[in-house]
């Protein structure tokens, strides 16, 4: 019978493995240590567009880049400070003449950069901040037309459900209308699992009652995805097939956040220094300021009031299609780069 050993370079690599499941565990308690940006479809007003979830390890910069079909170009930028969690919804001002330039629904892309020590953002000089070995950033489409925003997503994290609810941490809807949970398969909106309606404006810390069964049904412990989207009712006060999703070109004013599903009792509670939710303020034009984390008291939404008969023009009914950041952390990431190591590994003793 053959007898398998193991030789140095192999414990070194079965190490990395557990090193590369450890660290983003260990992250979701103290910080995870990886910068991350994330941003999702949305429509704005003024020109000031949101990001859902950012994590920087050094002191630097949010920079939007538009693309006018001869290359990027920079439209706005905002100083941003090390972090010792993921900051949420963080607004960024595009100037007013950046913004007119713009298409109605532009493609932009987003990113993290360092800072070389002068405060100030240089293109081509301060270096793009990475994430796995690429540019910490994201892309999304943002309409020009009344504000829309779903901010649910916490970058590394993921909720924690034992009551068979999920919360839904910012959204803002131009009318009266809903937030509506759809489960994720394949990576896409698939059935609806819950809903809340809501007046036109802002809301935060959204409860919404997940689907009896389709909660029932995820085993303990499990982690499942669902997509929040905003859509407007048609007029009857009650969603339906005729409501439509408020749309940013052709996507769906949304984003893909975790759940995970524990016993009674297990869910914890934060801390005002681990609270789960970080809200910024909106700046002004003239704001300079570095983004400072602050906790936000929860408060949750109301949802006995009836939408009213008020459709907007600039939002067109289509079925669901979203794309943009995901809440569910760094499993996928993590599970390839140990898929890969171990196969390294037990391909040599092969």
């Amino acid at each position: 019978m053959r007898r398998s050993t193991t030789s140095a370079s192999e414990v070194g690599l079965l190490a990395l493995v557990a090193l590369a499941v450890a660290l983003p565990l260990a992250g979701v308690a103290t910080g995870h240590g990886i910068n991350h940006l994330g941003a999702d479809p949305q429509a704005s007003a003024d020109g000031v567009v949101r990001m859902e979830s950012v994590f920087a390890t050094e002191d630097g910069f949010v920079v939007v880049y538009a693309d006018d079909g001869d290359g990027e170009r920079v439209v706005a930028h905002r100083p941003f400070s090390a972090s010792t969690r993921d900051v949420h919804d963080v607004p960024v001002e595009i100037p007013p003449d950046a913004w007119a330039d713009l298409p109605r629904n532009a493609t932009l892309r987003v990113a993290l950069h360092g800072d070389d020590g002068d405060g100030e953002f240089e293109p081509g000089i301060d270096p793009p901040l990475t994430s796995f070995g690429g540019v910490a950033g994201d892309s999304l489409v943002v309409r020009r037309g009344t504000t829309a925003y779903v901010g649910a997503s916490s970058g590394a994290g993921i909720q924690r459900s034992a009551d068979g609810t999920a919360e839904v941490r910012s959204v803002r809807l131009p009318e009266r209308g809903y937030v509506v949970l759809r489960n994720s398969s394949g990576g896409v909106p698939a059935d609806v699992v819950g809903v809340a309606p809501l007046d036109a404006g802002d809301h935060t810390n959204v409860t919404v009652d997940l689907n009896g069964s389709f909660f029932a049904d995820r085993p303990a412990n499990a982690t499942f995805s669902v997509w929040a989207l905003a859509y407007l009712d048609d007029g009857d006060g009650r969603f339906d097939d005729d409501d439509r999703t408020v749309r940013a070109g052709e996507e769906t004013v949304g984003t893909r956040f975790g759940v995970e599903k524990v016993l009674p009792g297990r869910t914890p509670t934060p801390t005002p220094d681990q609270g789960s939710l970080v809200v910024t303020a909106t700046p002004t034009p003239s704001a300079t300021a570095t983004v400072t984390p602050t906790s936000t008291p929860a408060s949750t939404a109301t949802s006995s009031s009836a939408p009213s008969n008020t459709r907007s023009p600039t939002d067109d009914p289509s079925s669901p299609s979203v794309t943009g950041g995901d809440g569910s952390g760094f499993g996928p990431v993590v599970g390839l780069a140990a898929l890969a190591l171990t196969a390294l590994v037990l391909g040599r003793r092969a």
